[in-house]
């Protein structure tokens, strides 16, 4: 052999020196627990309900729990008014001058009197000051949980129409069939003609012809049914908050979430079509809804009125230009954004009443406001009995929102954000909402921007911006009843403007997760298709079936060290990579469980070359015998032989075998049964061809179910603590074999260690045995 061809396998072997010098040869994970294993001690249920009763109950722990319950005297205990104050008073101004065109236009989107969305802004922001743990955070009507109560409000309109229908038609069958006729004639006070005069009147509540009085009994009908679901909802989620359920964000990932708003953003702009252009159009409920709604639009689109598209037209533009052109562009340079909302629905208001839009254009206002605060009254919650499905998707929805931004400000300013207390804060703020005529809030990603660049630093934020709610509420309401709808449907339009936006990251979401991309793609198709809660459910089983599927796939493959090293890397992925002679190391980095299992038997078989079943059919097929002595193999031949070939020939099968194979399960997460015995048959089956499997690196939390279904009291033996000692160990013993076959009827194998051969007999019970395995 040249001094070339040498020089590879001397720096090997130099390098399996060092690996071995640095290891733990001997040290099993066995003789590592009995030495270092923490003994857990053994208390009885007394002593247990004892230390419970001590750490719940004491003054200490009660202090916590309120301090925790009630962040805001944490707060207030901290605050300081001469720094803090100033900063707040700003802040709260410019988000409570936000609040009042957006509670009204969002308000608006729910098919709900517009001053309900003031309402919500009210209340909302006045209840998180006391339970929530975000300083910047601003709750309030938003459009996403608007479009998702219009959706539930709908769904009830159908209802009751139905209901109506059926009623009316059962009771002209009744009065023509068993009421005289002179009855029928009499006055108007006979009960049976007002029977039929309330269903008549009732049956044109959903229509376009609906007197004054029913319309109101119809709209208080539909708040109250709206307060209902929300205050169910509402309790559900403060009971999941305080039983520690805010982990279920983590099973809506970001992609999620965006991609669901985002869809959610396309209904809301198709919802103001008719605002736009002036149009009756019919509200459609169920699959499909949004393209019949387009389709109503452009069939109806020449009967469009000129006037609130130049009205729309217009504001969209002057607010767009503001926003972007100023308040974006001098950012920097401005501490309080120009209120350009505000603005416009001034302004709007004064043109529409002035220039009486609704008498000479037929330009649709938003009508009379009531003045001052609802009474609070619990609503009825039997009206919620068959919508708690679709509030409870509205609430986690909102808990989602809410949380992700405040661990943004959480992590901006380097403050804890407790979820659960969050989950339990939105929660209380929906029920107080529901006690006084409102809906479900969350958080709003643009006025809590706002806040947060004003310089807001604690809630008292939200107290001031209170207080400008509740001034509009109590004094300036009624004079915003010429305000114009399509004003207020330009508002929502522009304000959703940075959803849209987002179409455009789906490229670079592309490049960095295709995955994601792919929840993305499909719950946005979903919630535009199909139905926003459609587009939500599949958006998680989407995502929960791309999380079984990547965790079904197992990844696996061979590792060497790294040459003058003495690091594992992948031989596919690095270079100057080669395997210990004698000894293959396969890594796994996925869980090992059901799905997968019969995937990692497989593997390594692919891996290590060699199928055991089949090769001890083949060995007692041909009567061969496997001879293994001292002669050293090259790295070239080992490393070639890495990569299974399923048709490869049973001699070079046998010329591939090394001595000993080591499992890297430094990367599994987690075993169940079946994992388990999937782990205990590659052990057996290559020990029944005289191949020692090792297992190294198994993390703590996986040594339950091994100790439980008992692979460490059957291989404990074999398992080490780390690579280094497994590797440690398995070159201890090996003598990197050369392999040859022979025509005897046994297996012999010779060792360096040991001159005197061991013989094997293979048998067909032998063979049977295994496969049952």
């Amino acid at each position: 052999m040249s001094d070339s061809e040498e020089e590879p396998d001397a720096e090997l072997t130099a390098t399996r020196r060092r690996h071995i010098h640095c290891g733990h040869a001997g040290y099993s994970l066995i003789e590592f627990e009995e030495t270092y294993r923490d003994k857990p001690e053994k208390k009885t249920v007394r002593d247990r309900l004892n230390t419970c009763t001590r750490k719940c109950c004491s003054l200490e722990s009660l202090k916590k729990s309120l301090l925790k319950l009630f962040p805001f005297i944490q707060t207030l205990k901290s605050y300081k008014i001469t720094e803090d104050l100033p900063n707040d008073l700003i802040s709260g101004l410019t988000v409570g001058i936000m609040m009042i065109p957006q509670g009204m236009a969002f308000g608006a989107l729910s098919t709900l009197p517009p001053i309900v969305g003031l309402y919500i802004s009210l209340f909302a922001p006045l209840t998180y000051f006391f339970f929530g743990t975000s300083r910047q955070s601003s709750l309030g009507c938003i459009a996403v949980l608007s479009l998702m109560m219009a959706s539930i409000l709908d769904k009830y309109d159908e209802n009751v129409k139905e209901t109506m229908i059926l009623s009316q038609n059962v009771s002209v069958v009744t009065m023509t069939t068993a009421v005289p006729t002179a009855v029928l004639m009499s006055a108007s006070t006979g009960s049976e003609y007002n029977i039929i005069g309330n269903l008549t009147t009732v049956s044109g509540v959903l229509s376009e012809d609906t007197s004054p009085e029913m319309t109101a009994e119809a709209v208080a009908k539909r708040v109250e049914l709206a307060g209902a679901v929300t205050l169910v909802a509402g309790l559900i989620t403060m009971i999941m908050g305080k039983c520690g359920f805010g982990f279920v964000i983590t099973y809506m990932s970001n992609a999620l979430i965006t991609s669901f708003t985002v869809g959610v953003s396309i209904h809301v702009i198709s919802s103001q079509l008719k605002n736009v252009f002036g149009l009756k159009l019919p509200r459609h409920t169920g699959i499909g809804k949004i393209v019949l709604t387009w389709y109503d639009m452009f069939a109806n689109i020449s009967k469009s009125n000129p006037a609130t598209v130049i009205i729309c037209s217009t504001c969209i533009l002057i607010m767009y230009l503001v926003k972007t052109q100023v308040n974006q562009r001098f950012k920097s340079k401005m501490r309080i954004p120009v209120p350009i909302e505000l603005i416009i629905v001034i302004a709007g208001t004064l043109a529409s009443h002035y220039g009486y839009f609704q008498t000479n254009y037929d330009v649709p206002v938003v009508g009379n406001i009531p003045v001052g605060v609802p009474v609070p009254r619990l609503p009825n919650v039997l009206l919620a009995k068959d919508y708690i499905a679709e509030g409870m998707i509205i609430a986690i929805v909102a808990y989602a929102q809410t949380v992700s931004m405040a661990k943004t400000f959480g992590i901006k300013h380097n403050y804890k954000v407790d979820s659960n207390q969050e989950m339990f804060a939105i929660g209380s703020a929906c029920l107080v909402c529901s006690i006084f005529s409102g809906f479900f809030t969350a958080a709003s990603v643009s006025r809590s921007i706002v806040q947060d660049g004003a310089g807001g630093r604690t809630q008292v934020t939200s107290l001031i911006a209170c207080s400008v709610v509740l001034l509009v509420i109590m004094v300036i309401g009624p004079y915003l009843h010429a305000l114009p709808l399509c004003v207020l449907a330009s508002i929502i339009i522009v304000n959703l403007r940075g959803m849209f936006m987002k179409l455009f990251t789906l490229r670079e979401l592309w490049r960095k997760s295709r995955y994601d991309c792919t929840v993305w793609i499909l719950t946005f198709l979903a919630c535009v298709l199909l139905d926003t809660d459609i587009g939500l459910l599949i958006g998680v089983l989407v995502s929960l079936f791309i999380v079984v599927v990547r965790t079904q796939i197992l990844s696996s493959m061979t590792v060497g060290i790294v040459s003058q090293t003495s690091e594992f890397r992948s031989l596919k992925y690095y270079k100057q990579v080669a395997e210990l002679p004698g000894i293959k190391v396969i890594r796994l980095d996925a869980p090992l469980y059901f799905p997968n299992s019969e995937m990692f038997v497989k593997k390594v078989h692919k891996l290590t070359g060699i199928n055991p079943i089949k090769l001890k059919k083949y060995l007692l097929k041909n009567g061969h015998t496997i001879t293994i002595d001292d002669q050293r193999t090259n790295t070239e031949s080992v490393q070639a032989n890495c990569v299974a070939n399923s048709n490869m020939e049973e001699s070079e099968m046998i010329s591939s075998r090394p001595q000993h194979i080591i499992l890297d399960l430094s990367g599994v997460t987690f075993f169940d049964m079946m994992g388990v015995s999937a782990l205990h048959q590659i052990i057996i089956e290559f020990e029944d061809i005289h191949i020692k499997v090792f297992v190294a690196e198994a993390r703590e939390r996986v040594m339950g179910v091994l100790r439980s279904n008992d692979f460490i009291k059957n291989h404990g033996h074999l398992m080490y603590t780390t690579l280094d000692s497994a590797v440690a160990a398995a070159s201890a013993t090996s003598t990197t074999p050369r392999t040859s076959v022979t025509d005897t009827g046994s297996t012999q194998v010779t060792s360096g260690l040991n001159n005197n051969p061991t013989r094997v007999q293979t048998t067909h019970s032998d063979i049977e045995a295994n496969n049952e395995l």
